[in-house]
């Protein structure tokens, strides 16, 4: 968590705040992704959720077949998998 936090803070540095990450920024601000705030900093380490930081969470093969054989059986439609 803690290299996230410095990654936050360098990518944000790197966007023009120089003089620092504010405390406090409106809601609909971190809501957009548009400005930083130490609260979310704070917030992300008190959950444990690294995606307010901009962490993406993994995108796994499994997943994603079978969710096309959910789609499948929902719609009735044939659709070529590659399992192998």
């Amino acid at each position: 968590m803690k290299n996230l936090v410095l990654q936050y803070v360098e990518t944000w540095t790197n966007r023009c705040y120089f003089d620092g990450i504010p405390d406090t920024v409106p809601a609909r601000l971190v809501q957009l992704k548009k400005a930083p705030s130490w609260r979310t900093a704070s917030m992300a380490i008190l959950r444990n959720d690294g995606r307010l930081l901009g962490e993406a969470r993994p995108s796994y093969d499994i997943y994603n077949t079978l969710k096309k054989i959910e789609l499948q059986e929902r719609y009735n439609r044939p659709v070529q998998l590659r399992l192998f």
